[in-house]
């Protein structure tokens, strides 16, 4: 079944509007309670709950049978991301009351590239089929190093490279202020400095 164009377009700004409504909504920076966040949370169920019953009622039970299925497996699928997200805000010292922005900028990041990188993908698909021979053999080498057990040694986050932080060290802005108006480098235009760090490392005395 065809989709018209103006069910597309409904579906673009009921997005738009959404993401706008979400970013207008935490103008001021605060720290988001239960009761706020199982508010929110409720609004956007209401939301797709609503659309399922206009594509309902406008093409049929099973375009909307279609979208509600997908947006419940999406759904039941984001929730090992809250997870994700704790880890990273936590590494990181992310201000609560930061968060939200933050996750916010982050999904949309997400959602650009992945629409990029879909229509990339279809592209390359329909036009050299071949490429699809060559992420078949990724995969088979992927899992053949899986069943090996994997012999890479395993990550550490806290010793990877930092632009001008240290693991565990706290993550302020009045600190930030501070370094950059002692630093000519920072006060006339911000310039990171890259530089490999190691967690166990300590300056020397």
């Amino acid at each position: 079944m065809s989709i018209p164009l103006w069910a597309w377009l409904a579906f673009a700004a009921v997005i738009l509007t959404m993401l706008a409504v979400d970013l207008l909504a935490d103008r001021g920076a605060h720290v988001i309670g239960f009761g706020e966040a199982a508010t929110w949370s409720a609004v956007w169920v209401g939301v797709s709950l609503v659309f399922a019953l206009v594509l309902g009622l406008t093409l049929g039970a099973d375009p909307a049978i279609g979208f509600t299925t997908a947006w419940l497996l999406e759904k039941s699928l984001s929730v090992d991301n809250l997870f994700v997200f704790a880890l990273i805000f936590g590494y990181f010292q992310v201000p609560r009351a930061h968060q939200h922005r933050v996750l916010f900028f982050g999904v949309l990041g997400a959602l650009v590239l992945r629409g990029i990188f879909l229509a990339a993908g279809v592209t390359i698909v329909t036009r050299f089929t071949v490429v699809l021979f060559g992420f078949a053999a990724l995969l088979l080498y992927s899992a053949v190093k899986l069943l090996r057990g994997g012999d890479e040694d395993s990550i550490d986050p806290g010793g990877a490279s930092r632009c001008g932080c240290r693991a565990g060290s706290p993550r302020s802005p009045t600190s930030t202020t501070a370094r950059a108006s002692s630093s000519p480098r920072l006060a006339g235009g911000w310039a990171p400095r890259c530089s490999p760090s190691s967690p166990r490392s300590r300056p020397a005395t």
